[in-house]
């Protein structure tokens, strides 16, 4: 390499020294393979290549060794293997960079057999020695066997910033860096680098940075390093810092840090994993001590400690975590996911499972240190003290959003704070957590924990399932305890030895062993406590019902555990009725509930807004309107006032303008007032009153010889997509018969046809040039005739598809015309052909229905339920609505739904006077609920009525006399509407719409109006709900358990004088049972009752 004119050079395989050669001395230890800038050396050729990219470092090893006394033990390719197998006196350094810059470049070689263990530098960089600011470029090199007092593999110093890629160190061995040492502002970065095997007989395994050198490492992967005393796979000292971008520390060990140690220094850490690492004291995966630690998007997985912190160990450090899992890491004494000694890290979005310890904190423990901790979750955990989190002594966390679940210990199952341990709490849930001794969810001893917005559920414990204070004055706002149990006292909560907690706004109800809340030893509930809920009046922590605002034995009526979605968010529902609404006191009431939503409301619609007691608040009772997405029209889909895609609806039974039994108006009840009329007065199409093979409903008959309608050129002119459905019954006949047909000649137009004439099955054709060049959708199978048949379209271009009876008969993409594109519409007819050679159509109509857009599977799906119930066609595809049948009471007026499906959702449902809105139900595709009545008599009763409780003393009971029955399918895992609490909707009747009070709006107390079920067609209701608020014109049923609603439901009232339900209908008058009162009439639409979460279709005048 003394030829400087050389620009690169290329290197066959074999084993060179630095000692051979020209000008070069035998067994000189000083002889190296000295860099130089500009000069690059390349390794890997076989020696018959004519370009570079033809060599083969793999199969070309090209060794530059140390071994200059030729007696080292080596592999068959002359590299040692292991420093031990060293013999006699190698050089110093094997490759030497000395002021070089990046045009130095070293590529391709194995550097081994250097052994540094001279005196200065001779003891630093054994396979090579980098300094006075040497900035060489390294590829495609390993580095193995080789020893040095400090950097075994490499020693880089006086600001030396070399840069690594595709380099592996294997098996070197240094006091300290066994196979990287950076020192003195020497600022290594590495890219796709591997250090494995290499020993430390004191500090930094694998590499060590100090005195501010600054290593940026960029996937790479530290396997099977060790270090005797610290830093197994790496170390960063004093005022050492790296930045580690997707690294990899696995089977790293030392005695503390057994992947990084940092001390006095600093790292920033992303998208690392630390597996199965171990120290012999602390640390097993990470230690830090008076440092300053980043870490973003990592994982500690299966780290060990012989000590403390099987994870990591933090002593008087600044730590930042975010969006980083310990799991499984162990420790034999303390913090089998984390110790933090004198430190308070800061923790974002962090999960601690299936972590232990054999003492103190299975998922963290805290010593004399206030940690940080946002949307944090501790699963699995166990300790023998503080399961999830033990806090001991004098360390006060502040949580926000965290969950405790399924962590076990003796005391403290979910958390331990013992000794002026004062955490802070805010929207924190402990769920399912175990203590054989005392404290299932959490433990105090001698300390004062905040809670605020806390839930325990089904915590269990000897003593004290929820919580146990002893010696403690914990303050609790806004929690609620449900289902926690203690086999010996305090199934909710124990005081012991003195405690006198302060208890606001608190609920504690449903223990299942060991009464709700319990006294002993001296302690009480302070005297300031007040407005709380404990339903068990045996154990109720000597609370006296009525003072203070306290509610003492009464059940509070919760719904089932609810997940809202993040850390801290699992949350008992109040249900409607629930006396917890509205019943707290607004002195230190929380600004938001445990889900982060305002509190308080006015959750009972009494005008004034007040805290809830408990973790939940109650939504504002407010005036509800249907969104785009439910409302009257059919299926619940659009709605009937013009403002959506519903253009037109045509009902055989509902605005039929008749001469005889001539049909000259055909009444849209879309709401855009596009009704359908007569060509002229000899092609009138028929009304017939019962047709049955359309369940006997009306319908309208064009028969085949010169009937047709005219539709509006404004339900289809101008739109770019359309979905269109009808039942009917075809007479059979010739093909080309029109169900729809618009356009303005025969250029530009698009229909339906029940019959091509090439398969014989219904088509939907659209051109803007003529039958030749139509854009064809056409069905798979022929039409039935002189059968009940539903057919519907889907057009949103590129994509076209057609059902016949719920079954997909047709389907195509890459479609291009629209309705818009055929421009200017002058005809548009039912019945009747643009072609004027074509037959005119025979057949019977139902319904006829067209929106200004493509349905989502969602509402297509509903629409087609409403059509299959009301025409008892059946539909054999999706989820069919079972209410329809002879055998429960053919509940099949006014079929609707709200459903899931492909991700889209109806959330609400709306019918002249019923809004129906979805709560907890639409959590997965496949989830529906469907419903419809069975009484068209919009009237009162008091048959059937429950007797028992408020009603046998009730002045005026009466009941509507329409009930629903309700059909809800949940096929997929995660929901189950017959687990009590686990879908709940809102049920709102509005008296405003349909006539439901004739002008008369509800008067209160809420409390007369019920929700009634009964199961069947037959027998007594039973009251399942009470009317959360009147609010205007509307009764509201909030947080309704669909569980409760049975088969067969309706609603109530206590006193029909002071609070009506729906008055009786006819052509004239209108009535309320019962009371002297007769209004004027306001019209014959009917008032429909609502169900759970779906979308009410509009009820069918009578």
């Amino acid at each position: 390499m003394a030829d400087t004119a050389c620009s690169e050079i290329w290197v066959a395989a074999g084993v060179y020294y630095p000692d051979e050669g020209a000008g070069q001395t035998n067994d000189d230890r000083n002889s190296t393979f000295r860099l130089k800038s500009g000069v690059a050396l390349y390794g890997g050729f076989a020696g018959t290549e004519t370009a570079r990219n033809q060599r083969d470092p793999a199969a070309n090893i090209t060794v530059l060794s140390g071994d200059i006394d030729k007696n080292d033990t080596t592999d068959a390719n002359g590299v040692v293997t292991d420093t031990a197998n060293i013999q006699g006196n190698n050089a110093y350094h094997v490759v030497t960079g000395d002021g070089v810059d990046n045009t130095a470049v070293l590529d391709g070689f194995v550097v081994t057999g250097g052994k540094a263990e001279g005196s200065n530098p001779n003891h630093l960089g054994g396979g090579m020695f980098n300094s006075n600011s040497s900035n060489p470029t390294l590829a495609n090199l390993t580095f193995s066997g080789n020893l040095a007092v400090i950097g075994g593999g490499m020693y880089n110093f006086q600001g030396s910033n070399p840069t690594l890629n595709n380099i592996i160190f294997d098996s070197n061995t240094a006091d300290i860096g066994g196979g990287m040492y950076n020192y003195q502002g020497s600022n290594a970065t590495l890219t796709n680098v591997v250090f494995r095997d290499n020993t430390a007989n004191s500090f930094g395994g694998g590499m060590w940075n100090g005195t501010n050198s600054h290593a940026t490492l960029i996937n790479v992967t530290f396997t099977r390093n060790s270090a005797a005393i610290a830093g197994g796979g790496m170390e960063n000292a004093p005022d050492g810092n790296s930045l580690l971008v997707d690294v990899s520390f696995v089977a790293n060990s030392s005695t503390y840090g057994g992947g990084l140690r940092n001390i006095l220094g600093s790292a920033t850490i992303t998208g690392t994993t630390f597996f199965s690492n171990t120290a012999t004291n602390d640390g097993g995966a990470m230690a830090n001590y008076t440092s300053t630690v980043t870490i973003t998007n990592t994982t500690f997985l299966t780290n060990t400690a012989t000590n403390d912190g099987g994870a990591m160990a933090n002593y008087t450090s600044t730590v930042t975590i975010s969006n980083t899992a310990f799991r499984g890491n162990t420790a034999n004494q303390n913090g089998g996911g984390m110790l933090n000694d004198n430190s308070s890290p800061t923790l974002t979005n962090v999960t601690f499972s299936a972590n232990s310890a054999n003492f103190l904190g299975g998922g963290m423990y805290n010593n004399n240190s206030s940690p940080t901790l946002t949307d944090v979750t501790f699963s699995g955990n166990s300790a023998t003290f503080g399961g999830g989190m033990n806090n001991n002594p004098n360390s006060s966390p502040i949580l926000t959003n965290v969950t405790f679940a399924g962590n076990s210990a003796t005391n403290g199952g979910g958390m331990e704070n013992v000794d002026n341990s004062n955490p802070t709490l805010v929207n924190v849930t402990f769920s399912g957590n175990t203590a054989s001794g005392s404290g299932g969810g959490l433990t105090a001893w001698n300390s004062t924990p905040s809670l605020t917005n806390v839930t325990f559920s089904a915590n269990s414990a000897q003593y004290g399932g929820g919580m146990l204070n002893y010696n403690s004055s914990s303050t609790l706002t806004n929690v609620t305890f449900s289902g926690n149990s203690a086999t010996t006292a305090g199934g909710g909560m124990l005081n012991d030895n003195g405690s006198s907690p302060t208890l606001t706004n608190v609920i504690i109800a449903n223990s299942t062993a060991g009464g709700d809340c319990v006294n002993v030893n001296g302690s009480s509930i302070a005297p300031s406590s007040a407005n709380n809920i404990i339903e068990d009046s045996t154990n109720a922590c000597d609370l006296t019902n009525g003072v203070n605002g306290n509610i003492i034995g009464v059940d509070p009526n919760l719904g089932a555990l609810t997940d809202f979605g993040s850390p801290g968010k699992q949350v008992f529902p109040l249900l409607s009725g629930s006396p917890a609404i509205d019943a707290g006191t607004n002195t230190g009431c929380p600004a938001t509930d445990q889900r982060s939503a305002a509190r308080p409301t006015d959750g009972n619609g009494d005008g004034t807004a007040t805290c809830d007691i408990g973790a939940y608040e109650t939504d504002a009772a407010a005036l509800v309107t249907p969104g785009v997405g439910g409302g009257d029209g059919p299926g619940g889909v659009g709605i009937t006032n013009g403002s959506s895609s519903l253009e037109l609806w045509l009902k055989a039974d509902a605005g039929v303008t008749t001469s005889g039994s001539s049909v000259s108006t055909w009444a849209d009840q879309s709401g855009h007032g596009a009704d359908v009329t007569q060509g002229s007065a000899t092609s009138q199409p028929t009304h017939v009153t019962s047709l049955a093979s359309l369940n006997n409903q009306p319908a309208v008959q064009f028969d085949g010889s010169n009937d047709y309608l005219n539709i509006p050129a404004s339900v289809i002119e101008g739109k770019t997509a359309f979905s269109f459905f009808t039942a009917f019954q075809w007479n059979g006949g010739n093909a080309w018969q029109r169900l729809w047909d618009f356009g303005s000649n025969t250029t530009y137009n698009g229909f339906v046809t029940t019959r091509n004439d090439t398969t014989n099955t219904p088509r939907f054709a659209i051109t803007t040039s003529g039958q030749p060049n139509e854009e064809r959708l056409t069905f798979n199978n022929a039409l039935p005739a002189n059968s009940g048949q539903i057919v519907d379209i889907v057009w949103g271009v590129p994509n076209g598809e057609g059902w016949r009876n719920g079954a997909s008969e047709a389907s195509g993409s890459g479609y291009t015309l629209t309705p818009q594109d055929v421009g200017t519409i002058s005809q548009h007819y039912i019945g009747k052909s643009i072609y004027t050679v074509d037959p005119y159509l025979n057949a019977y109509i139902g319904d006829y229905i067209v929106f200004s857009a493509a349905l989502n599977d969602t509402e297509r799906i509903l629409v087609e339920n409403y059509l299959s119930a009301k025409y008892n066609v059946a539909l054999s595809a999706n989820d069919v609505y079972d209410g329809d049948d002879n055998a429960n009471g053919d509940f099949d007026l006014d079929v609707a739904g709200i459903g899931q499906y492909g991700g889209n959702k109806h959330t609400q449902a709306h019918a002249a006077g019923m809004i129906v809105v979805d709560r907890t139900f639409l959590n997965d595709d496949g989830d529906w609920l469907l419903f419809g009545h069975n009484v068209a008599a919009n009237s009162n009763v008091t048959t059937d009525l429950p007797t028992t409780g408020d009603w046998a003393t009730a002045p005026t009971p009466q009941r509507w006399a329409r009930s629903f029955y309700i059909d809800v399918t949940d096929n997929t895992a995660g929901v189950d509407c017959a687990t009590p609490g686990t879908c709940l909707v809102d049920i709102i009747f509005d008296f405003s719409e349909g006539g439901m009070g004739n002008g008369k709006s509800p008067a209160g107390p809420a409390s007369n109006y019920r929700l009634l079920k009964r199961t069947g067609t037959t027998g007594q209701f039973s009251d399942i709900a009470t009317a959360t608020a009147i609010v205007g014109d509307q009764v509201q049923f909030l947080g309704v358990d669909v569980s409760l609603l049975g088969s067969n439901f309706t609603l109530g009232t206590l006193d029909a004088g002071t609070s009506p339900t729906a008055v009786t209908l006819n052509d004239f008058e209108a009535h309320v049972t019962g009371a002297s009162n007769t209004w004027p009439l306001v019209g014959m639409s009917a008032v429909l009752l609502g169900v759970v979460s779906l979308a009410l279709v509009r009820k069918r005048r009578q």
